[in-house]
């Protein structure tokens, strides 16, 4: 495998170019109003478009390129396996401590304010933070990026990753600090992941992986 950075430059560079705007848009505008503004601006063609695009953000579609890399990439799918696991458990973790924190479904119903809603979207009212979905597309998109050769499909892997965060938004699911923090915990988790997993002794020495499995690279 190539050094880290160089393939994850791409999705890291207009990562980090979109992170700190958008920290200055939560601080100066409050969750209230940026929540309100992304709800303003909605199509039936954008609810039917982010109904499917926040699915990208779901364990189902990451399982599947699992198992898929398994009869290719042993190891990408070793990567993306414990990426998914660390994800689900560090983002129950901080729901757990986080607790009674109203998502937008909950938290205007005290303000009277209408919001627009997409048919067939089960809302929830607690545990909004941090983005679960955001996570875990982050994550995936970018250890994708990661795996892949051409810069064009980091750059794609990247837009991916900001649709899910910005459904989940558009879905009244989460408010934007939710997101903000799930895409930092999303790309943290997956380059921890990748350096354990390509780096650590315990999986390059032990017999099990030093044969076919490290052969995959």
């Amino acid at each position: 495998m190539k050094a880290l950075n160089h393939r994850s430059a791409p999705f890291l560079g207009f990562y980090l170019m979109v992170l700190l705007p958008v920290l200055f848009i939560w601080f100066y505008f409050g969750k209230g109003q940026v929540h309100l503004f992304i709800n303003h601006y909605h199509s039936p063609f954008f609810d039917h478009f982010f109904y499917w695009i926040t699915k990208l953000g779901e364990p189902l579609i990451a399982c599947t390129v699992i198992v898929g890399l398994l009869f290719f990439k042993y190891r990408y799918s070793l990567i993306l396996g414990l990426n998914i696991g660390i994800c689900a458990l560090t983002v129950s973790i901080l729901k757990a401590i986080v607790i009674n924190d109203m998502r937008p479904f909950k938290f205007f119903q005290y303000f009277n304010a209408p919001l627009h809603f997409v048919e067939g979207v089960r809302l929830h009212e607690y545990n909004t933070f941090p983005s679960g979905h955001t996570t875990l597309a982050f994550s995936f998109f970018f250890l994708l990026s990661v795996f892949c050769k051409k810069p064009w499909l980091s750059i794609v892997f990247f837009v991916l990753a900001l649709l899910v965060g910005y459904s989940r938004m558009y879905l009244s699911m989460h408010f934007l600090a939710d997101v903000w923090v799930g895409s930092i915990l999303g790309i943290s988790i997956a380059i921890s992941v990748y350096q354990l997993v390509t780096h650590h002794r315990w999986f390059t020495s032990k017999a099990w992986w030093d044969g076919k499995l490290l052969k995959n690279k």
